[in-house]
């Protein structure tokens, strides 16, 4: 708990090298998952797992 009340104060640097290439591919892979569920977003569960996939892209 400490640890995240110091992290709070003074955050450590983040490598955008690293995290822009992976937030890149997350994205394209929340954006492919979207086109697939959405032809069959009639049914409950894939409805389901589509409003995720948006949200995930929203989140982003």
């Amino acid at each position: 708990m400490l640890e995240a009340f110091g992290r709070m104060r003074a955050p450590p640097a983040i490598d955008v090298t690293v995290a822009l290439p992976v937030a890149i591919v997350g994205l394209l892979v929340n954006a492919a998952v979207w086109r697939l569920l959405y032809g069959e977003r009639h049914e409950l569960n894939t409805r389901a797992a589509l409003l995720q996939v948006i949200g995930d892209l929203q989140a982003r």
